[in-house]
């Protein structure tokens, strides 16, 4: 019960486009334990695919509840680690945990950084492709904090970028 996720708007224009879901972590004894390292911990524990399936499951559910209550929230984004475009079932995971919530791909964006995509494991690419031709959002989260080659943007599936800050400047 100490996991909660918190919701950052997404905003275009002067309209919300959709929210995205942050993983946080207050720990009773140490206080606010910081994302990454959460993840690392899952990682080393052998939990991190059971974390990032809570991470969708809440989310998604959340989306449901606002939708049913009539909040317009288009879609919620949710990050991803490289581990889990290793598994050649990750669609197939992802649209049974909307179909669990009545929600549609179109309804989750899964955000992935572009250490992930540019890895030289033909599975993540593959993995990818079939998350975006099943109706996902896939946003590259990031951009310019790793190899940013603009020029090898056109090869990958995705839907959205968002700039590092770091990047811009």
């Amino acid at each position: 019960g100490g996991l909660a996720l918190h919701y950052q708007p997404q905003i275009q224009g002067r309209a919300l486009r959709g929210v995205e879901a942050l993983l946080r972590w207050r720990h009773p004894q140490l206080g606010a334990i910081s994302p990454l390292r959460l993840v690392e911990l899952a990682e080393e524990c052998g939990l991190l695919g059971t974390l990032t399936q809570w991470v969708l499951d809440e989310a998604c559910r959340q989306l449901a509840d606002w939708h049913a209550r009539g909040i317009a929230v288009p879609h919620v984004s949710v990050n991803l680690q490289a581990s889990s475009f290793l598994d050649p079932a990750l669609p197939e995971q992802l649209m049974a945990t909307l179909a669990a919530r009545g929600l549609r791909p179109r309804h989750l964006t899964v955000e992935i950084t572009e250490t992930v995509m540019f890895t030289p494991h033909p599975a993540v690419l593959a993995t990818a492709r079939a998350v975006r031709e099943r109706g996902f959002g896939l946003s590259l989260d990031d951009f310019g904090t790793g190899y940013s080659s603009l020029g090898s943007l056109h090869r990958l599936p995705i839907s959205e970028i968002k700039l590092d800050r770091s990047f811009v400047q």
